[in-house]
């Protein structure tokens, strides 16, 4: 049996001594000698004395008591355990009867070390006490930095390519960056020394990987390393990438959908094929090279490959592959978490961003999932951790900026103000954006959906409570109304979920926005401009406009590319809605609350789906509908 309670701080100053006193004939308090640990050591707490007719137990706020009974006098009836300053700790117990206790030093931050002192005190029959003290001193354990080299890079030959790594330190700094080769042709490394490298692509007649390992150090000494695989294919042959499938995950159905782009470095581009293990068939390509194939037939087993060919006009070729499973449950590896607030990609790095939720405070998080194998990190930032910033838990909506590498949230807590804040998507701090207390504006009431502006440098918020869409400016948090429910033709009406497609310049655009209904909804149109203006883009009672889509959306991304939004409706359906006709299609079901993020660099569709044993994250074919499992627990 393991009891344990945890203690808040204590107050300042300096830590007493270890000293030792009694109070009646041969009754002495003994803690033990003060002592020196490292964070995340287990420090064991003896009173060193047995406790007689045990009969009372109490643990709570990092204190313990233990009571007893005797008509002895000289028995020891109580045992007390009270800390008297330091940081919060944990304190267990294996029994009820001893006295004896445990807690793990806790992480002292970027403190060197951090001083716990706590007071052993025992009682008598006759009523006497003694008293004694201890002092732990617990030192930081440096964590090692955590570093990623980004992800793996498919590339022709003599083409300049760069090397951008990642690094972070929770305790302290990274301070020195190593770019070396570790395998294929050599090549030379320009500004191997800092965290963004280059070097042109080797000359090679037959097509050739190279690996990379970048070593980060911190301000302590410690290393973490992580490297990239550079593909180049022979010199002359056609470029090829393929989008979808992903290059791992779990797929059950018997046909598959493929996309990606290629092109001829000289000469022109004569074919692209595609094999599931049924056979070669010719991919669709258009006049920029963009390739597709649907309803490709898998091979059966547990697993099947699709491999992709490019064929230029000099019978130059270029194949890559992507395996997946057809059974299975888990991808990746790392810890899940409770709910999800939302999701941002980033092409460049190859990660999706999660913020998520929970019943603790310690359940809300920022964290990653490496979308080349599907693992998910320990939290990127804690809600817990005061020493990153803003705490408040609240949170409604995410969204990311990919070219600033930030993610902004928005928070409504029961009590007090709605916040826009920053989170650093590589140490975690938190910092405020926007709220009553900086920048000017109308107050957000109850900002429910966040959209990123045309250039990074503002946001778009729905205020579901005041029926309007709000502009933030990032640097200031000035806030401005660019529509409400004062606007002609449509008014704004309670938005519960919006989306940006950008235009000619920073005062013009479009929103597309969804109300807060239950029952059919509709998806409004809203042109940003000097005199904004609304219309009807897709509504449910139509008939003539497709599926309709129900209840509070929980997402919604714009495909500038292919005219469209991709929405989650309440009932957790995907569908996609043309632009142009506001036709509604069914794309997937989905039957866990689901939120959804758009890779327009790719053309793919990230989904969440949060179900009882877990969330799973999901990469879409947007035309078709097909979806890989590509992490869950």
């Amino acid at each position: 049996m393991l009891l344990s309670a945890c203690g808040g701080g204590g107050g300042g100053g300096t830590p007493p001594a270890a000293s030792s006193s009694s109070i009646g004939a041969q009754l002495t308090a003994n803690a033990g000698p003060d002592r020196t640990v490292n964070a995340g050591d287990r420090v064991e707490l003896d009173p060193g004395v047995t406790l007689v007719g045990a009969n009372g137990f109490s643990l709570g706020n990092g204190a313990l008591e233990v009571t007893g009974t005797s008509t002895v006098s000289t028995d020891v009836v109580k045992i007390q355990w009270t800390k008297m300053e330091g940081a919060s700790v944990a304190l267990s117990t294996n029994d009820t009867t001893s006295g004896k206790a445990f807690f793990i030093a806790p992480d002292v931050g970027i403190e060197a070390n951090v001083k716990i002192v706590y007071q052993l005190k025992i009682t008598n029959a006759a009523g006497k006490t003694a008293e004694d003290t201890l002092t732990i001193t617990v030192n930081r354990l440096n964590k090692k930095p955590v570093v990623d080299a980004g992800a793996d890079i498919s590339s022709n030959a003599d083409l300049p390519l760069t090397l951008t790594g990642v690094a972070s330190d929770e305790d302290g700094q990274v301070v020195k960056y190593q770019w070396k080769q570790i395998s294929g042709p050599t090549v030379t490394i320009n500004n191997a020394s800092s965290a963004e490298a280059n070097f042109v692509a080797p000359t090679t007649d037959v097509s050739v990987a190279l690996i990379f390992e970048l070593t980060v150090e911190d301000n302590d000494g410690a290393v973490a390393k992580d490297q990239i695989t550079v593909s180049v294919a022979a010199g002359g042959a056609p470029r090829l990438a393929i989008h979808f499938p992903s290059a791992f995950g779990i797929y059950g159905k018997n046909t598959i959908s493929a996309f990606g782009s290629a092109s001829a470095v000289d000469g022109t581009l004569a074919s692209v094929t595609v094999d599931a293990g049924t056979g070669p068939l010719n991919a669709v390509v258009d006049a920029v090279g963009n390739w597709r194939l649907e309803n490709i037939t898998v091979s059966a087993g547990d697993t099947f490959t699709v491999t992709v060919e490019a064929l230029d006009s000099f019978g130059r070729k270029t194949s890559q592959s992507r395996t997946l499973n057809q059974t299975g449950f888990s991808v990746g590896s790392g810890d899940d978490w409770d709910e999800t607030v939302g999701i941002g990609i980033d092409s460049a790095l190859n990660k999706l961003y999660v913020l998520t939720s929970g019943f603790l405070l310690e359940d809300v998080t920022l964290l990653s999932v490496d979308l080349s194998n599907g693992n998910r990190s320990q939290p990127i930032s804690s809600f817990d951790k005061t020493s990153q910033g803003l705490n408040d838990s609240a949170l409604t909506t995410m969204a990311y900026d990919p070219i600033g590498k930030m993610v902004y949230a928005a928070t409504a807590p029961a009590v007090g103000t709605p916040k826009i804040i920053s989170i650093h998507p590589v140490n975690g701090t938190r910092r405020l954006v926007s709220d009553n207390t900086r920048g000017s504006g109308a107050t957000i009431q109850y900002p429910t959906s966040l959209a990123l502006g045309r250039n990074s440098d503002s946001l778009y918020v729905a205020d579901v409570n005041a029926s309007r869409l709000v502009e933030v400016t990032v640097a200031n948090g000035n806030r401005s109304t660019v529509a409400d429910a004062s606007l002609q033709t449509v008014p704004v009406d309670a938005p519960a979920t919006i989306a940006y497609l950008p235009g000619n310049s920073q005062s013009s655009g479009r929103l597309y926005w969804a109300p807060n209904l239950v029952g059919d909804n509709v998806v409004v149109d809203t042109l940003l401009s000097v005199t904004p203006s609304s219309s009807l883009l897709s509504n449910s009672f139509d008939f003539f406009q497709g599926t309709g889509i129900k209840n509070m959306l929980k997402g919604m991304v714009v495909d500038s590319a292919r005219n469209s939004i991709y929405l989650v409706d309440g009932n957790d359906d995907l569908f996609t809605v043309d632009l142009t006709t506001g036709y509604r299609t069914r794309l997937a079901i989905f039957t866990g609350s689901t939120r959804i993020a758009f890779d327009d660099t790719k053309g793919l569709l990230y989904l969440v789906e949060d179900l009882n044993g877990g969330p799973v994250v999901y990469v879409v074919d947007p035309v078709t509908g097909n979806k890989i499992q590509l992490s869950n627990k």
